[in-house]
């Protein structure tokens, strides 16, 4: 599938399917509305390059769609020396009743 049939523009040229890069998930219902239609027919490969959280509802599609593939960037192949500070702050996600918490996300 070509990357602009499935991302529609407004008259603007702006990409009308956007998820927030910190609820992830709006991740997750974007990535659901793409596998609601191409999922039984097209290969979804999701590429990891958004933020964290955006990276956090990917997990949680791929849960729901084991047939979805994740490709993560390798950070040998974006570090430039002297760029990177290190960590700054962990975060944490605390889900106590994670297989309840998965399962509700597939309860539409």
């Amino acid at each position: 599938m070509r990357y602009l049939s499935d991302n529609p523009v407004d008259e603007k040229g702006k990409l009308r399917r956007v998820a927030s890069t910190l609820d992830y998930r709006e991740t997750i219902e974007k990535v659901e509305e793409i596998y609601r239609e191409h999922g039984m027919y097209e290969r979804i490969i999701c590429a990891a390059t958004g933020s964290k959280m955006q990276t956090v509802g990917l997990l949680f599609a791929k849960l729901l769609h084991p047939d979805i593939q994740i490709e993560y960037p390798s950070p040998d192949s974006y570090y430039i020396k002297g760029l990177s500070k290190g960590v700054r702050r962990v975060h944490e996600i605390l889900i106590p009743n994670y297989s309840a918490f998965v399962a509700s996300l597939g309860a539409k």
